[in-house]
Formats: C-alpha cells, sequence, structure tokens
C-alpha cells in the first residue's frame, strides 16, 4: 500500500513541475486547458492497467509533461497541483503520449518496467515509439488512448 501511495505522491510531483516548467500558474503563462480520455486495449483487458498511468509531453517543450492514473473502465484526467491548489490540464499544443503499467514504483524519468506477457505492447511504453500523439485545444478535450496487447 505504501508503494502504491509513494507512485501517487510522485505523480503528483510529476504534475506539480508540470506547472512550474509550463508556466501554468493563475495570472501567468498559458492556460491550462481541462483534459480527460479513456484507455482502449485492442485484444487486451484495461484492467491489467488499472493504477498505471497515461503520460503527455509537450512536443515543443519535453520538459513539460501531464499525468493521469488510469482507473478501473479506462478512464484518466491529467492534473497537476500548484500552490498546493488541484490544476487540471495542459497548456494547448501538440502532445506525444506513453502509457505505464500499474505496480511501477519510480522515479518519473525512469524507464518504465518491462511488460508482462499479456500487457501492452512494450512501444507503447516510450514516447519516441508510442506512436500516440493529441494536439489540445482551448476548452475541454477529450482523447483515447487507443493501444494493443501482446
Amino acid at each position: 500500500m505504501s508503494s502504491r501511495i509513494g507512485a501517487v505522491a510522485r505523480a503528483a510531483l510529476g504534475a506539480a513541475l508540470l506547472v512550474s516548467a509550463g508556466g501554468c500558474g493563475r495570472d501567468e503563462g498559458p492556460k491550462a486547458h481541462p483534459v480527460k480520455g479513456k484507455v482502449v486495449v485492442k485484444n487486451g483487458d484495461v484492467k491489467r492497467l488499472v493504477g498505471g498511468f497515461v503520460r503527455l509531453q509537450s512536443a515543443a517543450d519535453p520538459n513539460l509533461v501531464g499525468v493521469g492514473e488510469i482507473q478501473e473502465d479506462g478512464s484518466f484526467g491529467i492534473g497537476a497541483f500548484a500552490d498546493g491548489q488541484p490544476r487540471g490540464g495542459l497548456p494547448e499544443g501538440e502532445y506525444r503520449a506513453r502509457v505505464e503499467p500499474p505496480g511501477a514504483d519510480r522515479e518519473p524519468d525512469a524507464p518504465p518496467p518491462a511488460p508482462k506477457k499479456g500487457d501492452i505492447l512494450p512501444k507503447y511504453l516510450k514516447y519516441d515509439t508510442s506512436g500516440l500523439k493529441y494536439t489540445i485545444k482551448p476548452g475541454e478535450n477529450t482523447i483515447t488512448v487507443e493501444i494493443e496487447g501482446r
């Protein structure tokens, strides 16, 4: 249980860095737009990813990363914390994504663990190989992260 709390705390810290790096404060920098979505696993079971994460990295600024925890139904919301207050969303722009399986109690920049049989294809573990790209626009954004199981 404590490792799960640690992973969530690190995800929140990573999201806080998003706000710092992206300038998503109340009155300065680009405005953050709400981002929610759903992971769909072809030839697999999204329940195997519950507690894992979807990360979106800005194509313009690789230090700008949003994170969302995958829920029981595959849904997630990208969020951040700044000044102890929750902030949802990302600035508009182009993003690439990766999907991390659950149980990855590690630093945000550490490589994700190797997938187990029945998990997602390894290409989805890295921004460079996932092929997952999204455009965040002003207003509410809903994305579908469609991946393949092994």
